[in-house]
């Protein structure tokens, strides 16, 4: 594709597929050229580690800008005379995947403290388990609560490893919620959870009026309202770590700088329109670089195969940021 454009709030970066290009030395081309039928080209060197009769090219930038969709006008020529059948396809290599697993850990020492706050301790019944994360699963909605995780190896003496990190539910406003709390790479033995505001009081929707009328008038009305306590409740808690596997091979992603990028905001419509070029790169993936933070926007995303074509729709969703402490999403 030549073109994208993009309304979304700010963008600055492509990722695109890197393509290898096989050489087969010894069979007979399928069709006839001659390598002064091309405009462009360039020398390819395979890699020393390669056999005499295979051999690979990496693909950049310059030559997705001057190849059609298909790579139908791509040829190969061995010493500038014998065309070299070709095959191209992604680059793979092995893929390390990293997994979250629950922990298994005894709980103990469930404390409510006086300032409105709960402890209890976690200690993992594997010893050799590095937890990264704890989670905490609950039904309730619109709340923000702070977390505070300390570590121990003998329960005399205590570590902080976050304090105050925020766990919330916004759906009164937006669909974000955070449950999770990141912890540092540690080995501890015992790990101390404390969460505040574990009680709050919660204005009733319903209001009571109470008015005093003499002789048709209104002489005195009184507006009062009830207040509940609501009990934060969390039904479980959840440690978990993680694992490395070698898996299956997976394409190799690289990036490329876009080119002619501009940024046009239209205030009638509230959006902004984004225009860049993306060579014809097998595209997989626009990220969206901003400094703000704490926005939802919605975007479409179009595309064409030259500057004379007609815009094409190729997807639409929504780009949102939200920070609040480590939560960063």
């Amino acid at each position: 594709m030549s073109g994208v454009r993009c309304q979304v709030f700010r963008a600055a970066r492509r990722r695109i597929s890197v393509l290898t290009c096989f050489l087969f030395a010894g069979l007979v081309a399928s069709s006839y050229a001659e390598p002064g039928d091309f405009e462009f080209s360039r020398e390819l060197e395979a890699p020393e580690e390669l056999s005499f009769d295979i051999g690979a090219a990496e693909l950049d930038g310059a030559v997705f800008a001057d190849t059609v969709g298909n790579y139908a006008d791509l040829r190969v020529f061995q010493n500038e005379e014998n065309e070299i059948p070709r095959l191209v396809r992604p680059r793979r290599s092995l893929k390390t995947t990293v997994t979250e697993y629950p922990i298994r850990f005894n709980r103990s020492d469930f404390e409510v403290l006086s300032d409105n706050r709960i402890q209890f301790t976690l200690t993992p019944t594997n010893s050799s388990d590095r937890p990264i994360e704890i989670s905490f699963t609950s039904r309730q909605k619109n709340f923000e609560k702070l977390v505070t995780v300390m570590g121990s190896n003998s329960r005399d003496s205590w570590k902080a490893l976050v304090e105050n990190e925020p766990i919330f539910d916004y759906s009164r406003f937006m669909d974000v919620r955070n449950m999770r709390v990141g912890l540092p790479a540690s080995s501890y033995k015992h790990y101390r959870v404390e969460r505040t505001n574990i009680s709050e009081e919660h204005q009733s929707p319903l209001t009571q009026i109470v008015r005093d009328r003499r002789s048709g008038a209104t002489v005195s009305e009184v507006t009062t309202s009830n207040f509940r306590r609501e009990d934060f409740r969390i039904e479980d808690v959840t440690l978990r770590g993680k694992k490395k596997k070698v898996g299956k091979s997976s394409i190799i992603i690289r990036d490329y700088a876009a080119t002619d990028f501009s940024a046009e905001l239209d205030e009638d419509k509230k959006q902004t329109m984004l225009r860049f070029n993306t060579a014809r790169v097998p595209l997989t993936e626009i990220i969206v670089h901003t400094e703000d933070v704490n926005f939802s926007r919605s975007y479409t995303l179009q595309a064409r195969e030259s500057d004379n074509a007609a815009w094409r729709h190729v997807t639409a969703g929504t780009i949102s940021r939200i920070r609040a402490g480590r939560f960063n999403q």
